[in-house]
């Protein structure tokens, strides 16, 4: 069996990743409406409610974002790499595939811990 590889093709692919959460302006929207039920006490905790599920849409967000820039960065490391395949890059390439998760699971891992919630 042979493997055929396209490096053209694959940093295209990995580009587009990239641009796929570029555009976050919809989520900043939503992460700064501020819902306004009214001054009782059902539409207080509605509110909370809402708000919670705005923040909650903005750090998936933040996360799909930061998962696909790091698919767009290992992918196009990866093209560079088949490229010009060698014994020394195939143990790199081996070693960007075997650390994308690791990196992508960091990221999320240390945007939660450190805010919680979307900045401000």
């Amino acid at each position: 069996m042979s493997t055929n590889f396209n490096p053209t093709a694959i940093k295209a692919a990995a580009g587009e990743l990239g641009l796929i959460m570029h555009e976050m302006s919809v989520f900043t929207d939503l992460k700064i409406t501020v819902p306004n039920a009214g001054t009782f006490e059902v539409a207080k905790w509605l509110e909370g409610i809402v708000q919670d599920r705005n923040d909650a849409i903005w750090l998936h967000a933040e996360h799909l974002q930061v998962a696909l820039v790091a698919m767009e960065a290992t992918l196009t490391e990866i093209a560079n790499n088949f490229a010009n395949t060698d014994g020394e890059n195939a143990d790199k390439i081996k070693s960007s595939i075997d650390n994308l998760q690791t990196e992508i699971n960091s990221d999320v891992s240390s945007y939660d811990s450190t805010s919680g919630k979307p900045a401000s």
